[in-house]
């Protein structure tokens, strides 16, 4: 049915209609409250029409009834009359008793009656005049009586029904039910509910997209299809239009059915799913914000965590936090599953402190955290014990020299390397082993640590990248000041990113100015820990008019299996990335 029929149908109408003689134009509600007025007033009409009617037949009845009571007399009358004329104006002038019609002339308000004593009016003595012979037996009495009887009953009925609000209203909603059974057209097709619910998430397309915000709080998202592969080295591709005095901070992938928890400048923590995220073009500058999620005036976004709808594991999975100031701390995930639609506290700040990552770690992984100057370090996420509070700022991770701050944060999985004797050994092998691949054999040490190997990407402000194996960076202490990740200069500027990948992946480097490349890890060459990266990305060298120089703001990593690359892509050689010749 979703399939060949539309699930949605607007249709127009006119709204203008005739109230008290007027015409105005109503809303729903006033169009349902003047229909019950207009039904009130045709159910008073009519109970007043049948009311007369009642009325009228009841005080022809009850001249029949006084007339019987009094036969003779009535027959004297006539008989006396020399003709039609006469025998009707001599019963309309004689007095006649009324015996027991007392309660029925008071119900009826007839003011014929003076003293028990009764006058037959026009209609009464013209009824009297017609009257057949065999309503004069005692059977045709009976009925007579019980006759008026019934209509006295009736006319009791409206004028209730006249002097209660509430008996209308029964009558409406009886009269409409009366309605509905009578012109109730059976379905011609039968709806069925499947074994499976279905809501709104069900209809909503499985897709990869780019998430990007930015610094004064603009958010939108668009499908990864639209950034094509590119060559390392080349200019990239605008993604965002921004305004002279923003900058975009951060791009994301993600699939439509993700959660995305976003956690805010002030500490707090919102859910939205990606898909409900506004989807814009490629160039397009994105919507504010504050148009959705309920963030203050003073708040913005800091940083976003992906969800994965597919990870039916996470309530094994704690939280674990990492702030700028090196400060580490681990939560249960259970503490964020439910999450209000105002938000939520997570984390307390300190002044000048930023959230710089949120990660879903096991207890037997190893956390990564690598600072702006070029150093990091790497110790168990078990050193960090489960917080139950969520108002403190953690434990200390890193241990941070002056002006320099922790920029990324990632989680490693333990290394199999004995000894530093074993890695030296490996890594004299490595390049041999790592182009020989699909030759390697899993029960030789040397080749399963090449089989299990992955990598350290670190990006730096100025598009360098180094590409180094994570069996390089040994385990230490938590609170240490660790050791050296990339050789830094005036060159390459400072690190942005560093974070585990492995071969088969991508990634997008997203610039202040919000250009973006997408390329291949494969692309960069493989180093040791500490050497200065090569090119990446290459920025603009002049300044731009709001005094800012280009530099890059943030990596992401798109996984193998998500990644949707055209295979016919043609490769170009770095002077034509150069000169931005691949139209993406």
């Amino acid at each position: 049915m979703f399939k060949y029929t539309p699930l949605q149908t607007n249709i127009s109408y006119n709204m203008l209609a005739l109230v008290k003689n007027k015409p105005v134009r109503l809303s729903l509600r006033e169009i349902i409250d003047s229909f019950l007025e207009f039904r009130k007033e045709v159910i008073t009409r009519r109970c007043k029409y049948l009311l007369n009617q009642n009325k009228n037949k009841a005080h022809v009845l009850i001249g029949f009834c006084i007339a019987l009571n009094n036969i003779d007399k009535v027959i004297r009358i006539v008989k006396s009359a020399s003709d039609r004329n006469e025998a009707k104006f001599n019963l309309m002038t004689e007095a006649l008793d009324v015996g027991d019609l007392n309660p029925m002339l008071q119900l009826t308000e007839d003011e014929q009656s003076n003293n028990n004593l009764y006058k037959f009016t026009d209609s009464q003595s013209a009824a009297i005049l017609e009257l057949k012979l065999n309503k004069l037996t005692n059977l045709e009495k009976g009925k007579i009586q019980e006759e008026l009887h019934n209509v006295a009953d009736d006319i009791k009925e409206l004028l209730s029904i006249l002097s209660s609000k509430e008996k209308i209203k029964e009558i409406i909603q009886q009269e409409m039910l009366e309605v509905k059974e009578q012109f109730n057209t059976p379905r011609l097709t039968q709806i069925e509910y499947n074994y499976e619910d279905i809501d709104d998430e069900d209809l909503i397309q499985k897709e990869d997209m780019v998430i990007l915000y930015t610094i004064n709080g603009y958010i939108k998202r668009a499908p990864l299809e639209n950034y094509r592969m590119q060559r390392r080295g080349g200019r990239g591709k605008n993604c965002m239009d921004t305004k002279d005095t923003d900058l975009v901070k951060d791009v994301i992938v993600a699939n439509t059915h993700d959660d995305l928890l976003c956690f805010s400048t002030k500490g707090k923590v919102y859910k939205i799913k990606v898909y409900k995220l506004p989807l814009c073009n490629s160039g397009s500058g994105g919507r504010a914000l504050v148009n959705v999620l309920p963030f203050d005036e003073d708040e913005k976004l800091s940083n976003v965590l992906v969800i994965p709808n597919s990870n039916n594991d996470l309530q094994n999975k704690t939280l674990v936090f990492i702030t700028s100031f090196g400060n580490v701390r681990r939560n249960k995930f259970s503490d964020f599953f439910n999450v209000q639609s105002n938000g939520k506290k997570a984390i307390k700040l300190e002044e000048n402190e930023t959230l710089i990552n949120i990660l879903l770690a096991n207890g037997n992984d190893d956390l990564f955290i690598a600072t702006k100057n070029g150093l990091c370090n790497r110790f168990p996420v078990s050193a960090i014990r489960v917080f139950a509070s969520r108002d403190s700022n953690g434990i200390r991770g890193i241990k941070l020299k002056d002006n320099d701050e922790v920029i990324s944060a990632s989680l490693l999985y333990k290394s199999d390397i004995e000894s530093i004797e074993e890695r030296d050994m490996y890594f004299k092998v490595a390049n041999e082993l790592r182009s020989n691949m699909e030759q390697l054999n899993p029960k030789d040490r040397m080749s399963k640590l090449a089989i299990d190997e992955k990598f350290i990407l670190t990006v730096t402000s100025r598009g360098f990248g180094q590409l180094a194996s994570f069996y390089d960076y040994r385990q230490i202490s938590r609170g240490t000041q660790g050791c050296q990740n990339m050789t830094l200069s005036s060159k390459n500027g400072t690190v942005v990113a560093s974070f585990p990948v492995s071969m088969e992946d991508q990634i997008m480097l997203l610039t202040n100015t919000g250009r973006i490349l997408r390329c291949k890890v494969s692309e960069v060459r493989i180093t040791r820990r500490g050497a200065k990266g090569v090119i990446l990305f290459r920025l603009n060298d002049e300044v731009l008019e709001n005094e800012t120089e280009e530099l890059i703001t943030s990596v992401s990593r798109i996984d193998n299996n998500e990644s949707k690359e055209d295979d016919n892509v043609p490769q170009l050689d770095e002077d034509d990335n150069i000169k931005n010749v691949l139209k993406l």
